[in-house]
């Protein structure tokens, strides 16, 4: 039944150059100016495509080279609560979701590798670098938080490392990948620690009652 398949899918290539070889000039010459002003058309869009990414790329750019305000302690307040409740939990979100369906066939819930690796492949991991993306994307309000911001995204990239290396070991079946696996998950949790410090000392410094346990990387 394959060959049969490969025979049809050559032949009807076979027919297909038969039939271009034989229209008439008059079509031939429609065909190559209708060639001619589609290509023209691509070129334009293209051009157009690269224009819009030169002027988006100069724009970002431009805000990143541009110098923060200078804020005051009450501005500085509400930029870190907005920070931290708006733009850490929109990461947060994302990581709980991947992580609970990763606990879903995990640890007690383990049955098989199959399964386990079906749900890393098409929810958990697709999951995460959601987080991934909205950590490289996040705004720093304030340069204080430079340090903070610089640790997030270390720790979201840490933990996407464990979970690809989570994959690896699956699917090549080697123990050492999952323990180094493990390994880096434990990296991970040692940096969420040192993050948390940091962040509860700049709220205390900006009278801001700060939760970690409610925030994304609670242990």
């Amino acid at each position: 039944m394959k060959k049969l398949i490969i025979m049809l899918v050559a032949l009807s290539f076979i027919v297909m150059g038969c039939s271009q070889s034989t229209s008439s000039d008059e079509k031939s010459e429609k065909k190559e100016s209708a060639q001619t002003e589609k290509k023209d058309d691509s070129k334009k869009e293209e051009a157009t495509k690269d224009e819009s990414k030169e002027e988006a790329d100069k724009e970002d750019t431009a805000k990143k080279e541009e110098p923060k305000k200078d804020l005051s302690d009450a501005e500085k307040q509400e930029a870190l609560i907005t920070y931290i409740n708006d733009d850490v939990r929109k990461i947060a979100d994302y990581e709980t979701e991947a992580v609970m369906a990763l606990q879903g066939v995990s640890g007690e819930n383990y049955t098989n590798d199959e399964e386990m690796y079906e749900v890393l492949t098409k929810e958990v991991i697709p999951t995460y670098e959601k987080a991934v993306d909205t950590a490289e994307n996040i705004e720093t309000p304030f340069d204080e938080l430079e340090p903070m911001t610089a640790k997030l995204k270390d720790i979201v990239a840490t933990y996407h490392e464990a979970l690809m290396l989570q994959k690896e070991g699956i699917e090549k079946q080697d123990v050492s990948l999952i323990e180094e696996s493990n390994a880096v998950a434990q990296e991970y949790l040692l940096a969420a620690q040192e993050y948390h410090m940091a962040m509860s000392d700049l709220a205390k410094k900006y009278n801001v009652d700060y939760q970690p346990d409610n925030q994304q990387f609670s242990n």
